[in-house]
Order: C-alpha cells, then sequence, then structure tokens
C-alpha cells in the first residue's frame, strides 16, 4: 500500500496487530471515450471511523496542481472497504494521472498516482453503395446523457468537406454504434468527397475522406430524347407498352394496392394532418411532426424503386418543361385515348412520347379512366399535397396539387 503521507500515528484492530491508515489507487475500468470507472481500496481502523471522506483527484498534470485538478468524491464503499466512482467530464483521447484519497481527522492520506488514458475517437465510413448512393459508418463512442450528439455524412467537390457543405443527418444508430444515410442531389460526372462526422456538443468529429464518380447507367428500359434536360420513358411504371396504363401509386409509396385512402397511406397516421414524413408544418404532422423535406427521397421514388438505375419521377420543374416545350394532341393509340407529346426543340421535333388517360384511383375507385390523365412529379407543393400534370381532351395542366394518399400515375425519367 502507498502511503504518500500518515502523521497521525499507528492503531490497532482487535488482534492488536499495528495498521496504518491509508489508501490505495486501483486500476481504472471500464475506460471509454469520455469517460471511466476510477477504483480504490483503504485502510480505515475502527478508532477513526467518524467524520471521513474518501475519493480521487484527477488532472492532466502528475503535480495535481490545485488549476488543473478534478475532485471527485464516492458516497459509499464495500465490506472490503473498496470504493469507485464513475466520470463522465473526459476529453477523449487524452492521458490523465489518478490518485486515491482519504481525510481524516485532519490528516490526509494519498494513494499511488496512476495513469488512464481515454479511447479515441474512432469514425469508420464504408464504401458507398452506388446504387442506393447509402453510406454506412461505425463510431466507438458511447452516447453518455450529458452530452448532445449527431450523426451524418458531409460531401461536396471539395476534397476535405465539412459540415458547411452538404450534409445528410442520420436519424438513429443502432445498438452496435452503425448509422446509414442516404446521399441526395448526387451530380453526375463529378468526383464527390465525402466523410462521416460525429457532432458531439457542437463541435464536429470527421472520419476518413473518400470519393466517387457517379456514372451514368444504361437504362434498361426505353427512352426518348426530346431535346429537354432529362430522357423521358415510353411507358408507364407498371406498362410494357405506351399505350398501356400501368399501376398507380400513392405520392411517395413504391407499390400499387387497393386502397388509396389516408387510412392506408404510409407516411401518415390515419389523417391528412398526422404526417410521418414530408412535412414542413408542424399543424399537418403527427404531433406536431416536421422534416422540412421538399422532394421524394430515392427510397420512396416508386420510378427509381421499380425500374432501378437511374430511372426516376420527374420534378416539377421537368414536368413543367416538358409542358411548355412540347405540343400537345389529343388522340388515340391503339384505342386509348391520351396525349401525344411532340417536342418543338429544334432536331428533335420528329420525337414524341404517348400519354395516356389513365385516370386516378380515390379510394378503391378508379375514376375518370380514358378521359383524364394524371401523372405524379416528386416535388411536394403543400404539406399533405404534391404537386402533379394532369390533363383532358381540353388540354394539358401543370402547377396541380393532389393530395399524396390518391393513387395516380408515374412516367419515369433519366438524365
Amino acid at each position: 500500500m502507498a502511503v504518500l503521507f500518515v502523521s497521525c500515528g499507528d492503531y490497532t484492530l482487535g488482534n492488536d496487530e499495528p495498521t496504518n491508515p491509508g489508501v490505495t489507487t486501483l486500476d481504472a475500468t471500464d475506460v471509454q471515450v469520455f469517460s471511466a470507472t476510477l477504483n480504490a481500496k483503504f485502510v480505515l481502523p475502527e478508532q477513526m471511523a467518524t467524520d471521513f471522506e474518501i475519493g480521487f483527484e484527477i488532472s492532466e498534470d502528475q503535480s495535481f496542481p490545485k488549476s488543473n485538478t478534478q475532485k471527485v468524491l464516492a458516497e459509499t464503499y464495500d465490506p472490503n472497504f473498496k470504493y469507485s466512482c464513475s466520470i463522465e467530464s473526459l476529453d477523449l483521447g487524452t492521458t490523465y494521472y489518478v490518485r486515491a484519497y482519504m481525510i481524516n481527522q485532519m490528516c490526509l492520506y494519498l494513494g499511488e498516482a496512476k495513469t488512464i488514458s481515454t479511447t479515441a475517437l474512432e469514425i469508420t465510413t464504408y464504401d458507398i453503395d452506388t446504387t442506393t448512393y447509402s453510406v454506412t459508418t461505425h463510431v466507438n463512442v458511447q452516447q453518455l446523457s450529458t452530452k448532445t450528439y449527431t450523426y451524418g455524412v458531409c460531401y461536396g467537390t471539395t476534397e476535405n468537406p465539412t459540415v458547411n457543405d452538404k450534409t445528410v443527418i442520420a436519424s438513429d444508430i443502432d445498438d452496435e454504434n452503425n448509422y446509414i444515410v442516404t446521399m441526395t442531389d448526387v451530380p453526375f460526372g463529378t468526383t464527390i468527397y465525402y466523410r462521416s462526422y460525429v457532432m458531439i456538443d457542437g463541435v464536429a468529429h470527421y472520419g476518413e475522406v473518400k470519393s466517387f464518380v457517379r456514372e451514368y447507367k444504361v437504362p434498361a428500359y426505353e427512352y426518348v430524347d426530346l431535346g429537354l434536360s432529362v430522357k423521358w420513358a415510353t411507358f408507364n411504371v407498371g406498362a410494357t407498352k405506351p399505350e398501356e396504363y400501368g399501376n398507380y401509386f400513392a405520392w411517395g409509396e413504391t407499390e400499387p394496392k387497393s386502397d388509396y385512402s389516408w387510412s392506408t397511406y404510409k407516411y401518415c397516421n390515419g389523417s391528412y394532418n398526422t404526417l410521418t414524413k414530408y412535412c414542413s408544418e408542424h399543424s399537418f404532422g403527427y404531433n406536431g411532426f416536421t422534416d422540412n423535406k421538399t422532394v421524394l427521397d430515392l427510397e420512396d421514388d416508386a420510378a427509381h424503386v421499380n425500374w432501378g438505375g437511374d430511372w426516376r419521377m420527374p420534378t416539377e420543374e421537368e414536368q413543367d418543361e416538358l409542358s411548355e416545350n412540347c405540343t400537345w394532341i389529343w388522340t388515340t393509340l391503339n384505342g386509348v385515348n391520351g396525349f401525344k407529346v411532340q417536342s418543338k426543340k429544334l432536331g428533335y421535333t420528329d420525337k414524341w412520347i404517348f400519354l395516356p388517360a389513365a385516370g386516378t384511383c380515390f379510394g378503391d375507385y378508379l375514376d375518370e379512366v380514358g378521359s383524364w390523365g394524371d401523372y405524379y412529379s416528386s416535388s411536394v407543393l403543400d404539406p399533405s399535397v404534391a404537386y402533379y400534370l394532369y390533363f383532358n381532351s381540353a388540354g394539358v395542366h401543370w402547377g396541380s396539387y393532389s393530395s399524396h394518399c390518391n393513387g395516380r400515375s408515374v412516367r419515369p425519367v433519366c438524365p
């Protein structure tokens, strides 16, 4: 037992053997990034067993100066006179000096100083999945209630992206300290640099920088180049030829169903004002939920999920572009009503697509088949309504909006 200061004499126990009071610093246990459990044992004869204090001193300086020494009190000890204290205010990747102490009857007893080194924060960024553009990350930090944490991935065209660039924040982290995020708005043909980060009490800590180039993938489905910013598929999702209606989808859902109503909608709790995703106003969110998402994630894009590759639903702007730069001719194709949409762009005026008047699903009822066509975009117009293009024999209309739960057609686009 190491006793650095004893001046109050020796004491005897019941067997008359002399016993020196003192304290021993034991090895720390459960040393983490910000925390550790400190351990010690002490000897205190019965004659001294009143009004004593036990605990630890911890410092980055082995001389334990008052200006840089933290004192941690132990409230209890076990029958073998051992005591422990958990401390959660350490700095990551730092070496500390620790010594146990005991104060009794104006005497200070100090244990031998030992060192502990907290774990450095490790953020492991795995390679991106170039099909879904998702990134998996592992971190070794143990979450403490005394700190706030944000997990995510930052990315951009600079070689060392930070949280000031584009970021995607993880919605949760699993029991093994892994989290997954999916990048959006990834341009083609450009080197994108990315790295995972953990924000702890407002301070960003970064993992290794990685990079990739998003390459264009040849679509498995046919498309028509109308001279616009995107190419348009020749038929609807769920169809096999231009005049077929195909499947109907609620906005943000990727499978057809038999009932298109709020009670069956994936991202709400039974009504238009209980949204659980794609909500920008508290009055429309479930228990005030908002996420301010205004464009579908690829995982919720019916065109991308069903066709794969780089197919996706058109944005509001891309539907407007189609409306404004094409001639719309009401006609029939193999007996099916719809619009022949023919490019007005120089060099592309012989190019066209056919959009059948497939109608809309309301609840379990399919309405306006053969007279109306309704095609979703990937854009939100208001919290519970999506932007879509619709038409009838009188003409085409865009800038319209539809309740997310209604079932409508999807015509994919690709870069």
